[in-house]
């Protein structure tokens, strides 16, 4: 192997890189010249550890650097450590013989970094950004590759693709775990048959937002357990002090054919906002929960939710709790306004609600301080429990209402 270690130290000069084993300790603008194999090698082919407030600028000018082992330990490629101010650009990290039989290696790790990484083409890894300042991550392709951010507060996730992922295994494309104050706008994604969420936020993270992103699966109203299970999945559960995640925005997704629900919540909420959204032809729900299900102002404006194709599916409903556990599920001080359902004909709908859960009992449900207003569902009714929501009037609604459910006109 060779190793190339660059440690100059004027600012903003020039560097050339012809050979993996490349650290770079020091700022500058640096150019590959060739594609670069690191097939054998143990270690990263290019790492970057300048630990200084000069900024690193890789650039690959379109070069790949690839490594054409086939085992479970394969290096990564890129590889960003104690590196405030670190950018590269152009770069196509490729690994052409991996096995889909293990787990895909990592190809570019950034840890306690501040990476700026735009233009780039990965395929077939999974990109993990560890970091306490943020990973900046733009612009772009990911091939059979998935991100997963680790306590990377602060990130800005923008405009890149997330496609053909086959029969990859993977708990999400974009998957976020303990990253508070994240962002992830604009992204476009296509999940694989055994890929469970399009974007996924875990272990109790707050301010988090997710707007603008195009999410499809490929459930076609047959096929359910294939694709995506949920489009935008967040998760804050804290079963003993019964702490919440504050501040959610998740508006102007445009979410289809996911076999569950377009949107689900896992978890206790304050101030989560669900605006603009589109759902169409989810296998389930358009907006519900999973155990410990708990939203408390939420507010919930101007969402469509479209089934046009005849599934065995149900309830469809725009707010749906999937298991009765020991607390119940709590819909609380929420306003739900302007939303709007349309469902292809052909389902019993004496048990299906805008709001309420899967059994007909709907019994552990606390509703209190809702309004309900101008939402336009179709065939389906508010609840068919009333205690608790106000209705705010203009609601419309085709369905003989229920003994005791929201009235709608």
């Amino acid at each position: 192997m060779c190793l190339f270690i660059i440690c100059n130290s004027s600012l903003a000069q020039t560097y050339y890189i012809s050979n993996c084993g490349t650290v770079i300790t020091t700022p500058g603008n640096y150019y590959l010249t060739t594609n670069l194999d690191n097939t054998g090698n143990t270690s990263p082919c290019i790492t970057i550890n300048s630990t200084g407030s000069g900024a690193v600028l890789l650039q690959c000018q379109g070069y790949s650097i690839s490594d054409s082992g086939t085992g479970s330990s394969i290096p990564k490629l890129l590889y960003a450590y104690n590196s405030p101010n670190a950018a590269w650009t152009g770069c196509r990290i490729s690994y052409p013989n991996w096995s889909t039989a293990v787990s895909p290696p990592v190809g570019v790790q950034i840890l306690n970094s501040y990476v700026v990484e735009t233009g780039n083409s990965y395929k077939n890894i999974v990109v993990q950004g560890l970091s306490s300042t943020g990973l900046n991550l733009m612009n772009g392709d990911y091939y059979n590759s998935t991100l997963v951010l680790s306590n990377c507060n602060g990130s800005y996730v923008y405009h890149n693709s997330f496609h053909n992922f086959g029969s990859y295994s993977a708990s999400a494309a974009i998957h976020s775990v303990g990253s508070a104050y994240a962002t992830f706008d604009d992204n476009a994604i296509v999940g694989g048959a055994n890929m469970a969420y399009g974007i996924q936020t875990s272990s109790m993270t707050a301010h988090v937002t997710i707007t603008n992103n195009t999410i499809s699966g490929i459930y076609n109203g047959s096929n359910w357990g294939n694709g995506l299970d949920d489009g935008i999945e967040v998760e804050f559960v804290d079963t003993t002090s019964h702490t919440a995640g504050d501040q959610y925005s998740i508006n102007g997704n445009i979410i289809s054919n996911v076999y569950d629900a377009c949107i689900e919540f896992y978890g206790r909420f304050t101030y989560p906002t669900v605006k603009n959204n589109s759902c169409t032809n989810p296998g389930e729900d358009g907006i519900s929960g999973y155990y410990y299900l708990s939203l408390d102002h939420l507010d919930m404006e101007n969402n469509s939710l479209s089934v046009t194709t005849y599934t065995s599916g149900g309830p469809f409903a725009f707010i749906a709790d999937s298991s009765s556990v020991s607390w119940g599920a709590f819909l609380t001080n929420s306003t739900i306004s302007g939303n709007t359902m349309s469902v292809v004909a052909g389902y019993g709908y004496n048990t299906q609600s805008a709001l309420g859960n899967y059994t007909s009992s709907y019994s552990f449900w606390t509703f209190y301080g809702n309004t309900v207003t101008n939402n336009d569902l179709g065939t389906f009714f508010y609840s068919q429990n009333s205690s608790g929501v106000t209705d705010g009037g203009l609601n419309r609604c085709t369905y003989t209402v229920p003994a005791g459910a929201l009235v709608c006109h």
